[in-house]
């Protein structure tokens, strides 16, 4: 074999194996430097902590509530025989005593009925007068006995008769003065006009409203407790009553927990509460007059009382 072919048949390839070596091997180093960078660059995925559970009970209650009236210190007047509106004396806003006029109807037909009713009565306090006067004339007349019975009978019949006469139209006198009466429609209580619902020259139909009356001295804060905070609550537990916009709060005691729970009339400004619950309508008393509005939202913070205090 000549020197040039032995070359290329044992040098040649010889080399080409040698240069395939050396390529895998820094392939491979590279390889395994990537693989421990990429490594390195991934960070390690630890278990988030876990959560505190919150603390079962707690020491207050928020709710949301608003001013009302006591019982009794709001009221709206009405009308039962309605007719034409004459006058309305008080604006709103006006402070009424009890007895005073609020509203005043139009009354002719009530005032000529009441002229008829006496006229009636007029006449028959002169049919009554006749008649005693016939009956005592015929009682002490000197007849014949059958004579005397039947005549003296006849007369007290008539005066019996006018007697029913007289007696009817002191009862159509008394509805026709009741009647002149309801057209003047009187504030029950003192208080504050908060609504007028009619005016002059209007015609309220019967049962209708007319006026509402609002004695703001007698005040008080209707809370929204959540059912599930009902075993929370108790008469005479403390409050505090704050409002938004408004620097300040104003104490109070709660004084009546009533027994059922009722639908939520106010929307939770906090959207984490629940607004499909049931509420218990939780009244609470201040300690001094609210500086606030009839039927203003508030909020309420409820807390046990200390027990020296109660």
């Amino acid at each position: 074999m000549s020197k040039s072919m032995w070359a290329w048949r044992v040098i040649v390839p010889g080399l080409g194996l040698v240069a395939c070596s050396l390529v895998f091997s820094d392939a491979s180093r590279l390889a395994s430097k990537a693989a421990a960078a990429w490594n390195g660059a991934v960070p390690t995925i630890e278990a988030a902590p876990k959560a505190k559970p919150m603390r079962a009970g707690g020491l207050r209650v928020v709710a949301e509530g608003r001013v009302v009236a006591r019982p009794g210190a709001e009221v709206t007047v009405g009308t039962e025989a309605g007719g034409m509106v004459l006058g309305v004396p008080f604006a709103e806003k006006a402070r009424v005593r009890k007895g005073d006029v609020l509203v005043e109807f139009l009354a002719d037909d009530q005032r000529a009925a009441l002229l008829d009713a006496e006229a009636k009565l007029a006449e028959a306090e002169a049919e009554f007068a006749y008649q005693n006067g016939e009956f005592q004339r015929r009682s002490k007349a000197k007849t014949e006995p059958r004579q005397f019975v039947t005549d003296l009978e006849g007369t007290r019949r008539d005066l019996a008769v006018a007697d029913a006469h007289r007696r009817s139209a002191n009862a159509a006198i008394a509805r026709c003065r009741s009647a002149l009466a309801r057209t003047k429609v009187a504030s029950p209580i003192d208080g504050v006009v908060m609504a007028r619902s009619v005016e002059p020259g209007e015609v309220a139909a019967p049962g209708s409203r007319l006026v509402t009356i609002c004695d703001l001295t007698r005040l008080r804060v209707e809370a929204e407790v959540d059912e599930f905070d009902a075993a929370r609550v108790a008469p005479g537990d403390l409050a505090v009553i704050t409002v938004e916009g408004l620097d300040g709060s104003w104490p109070g005691t709660v004084e009546e927990v009533p027994d059922r729970v009722a639908d939520r009339a106010l929307r939770p400004d906090d959207p984490g509460r629940p607004s499909d619950t049931s509420v218990l309508r939780v009244k609470v008393a201040p300690e001094a007059p609210l500086p606030l509005k009839l039927g203003q939202q508030v909020e309420v913070e409820i807390r046990k009382r200390p027990s020296s205090a109660r």
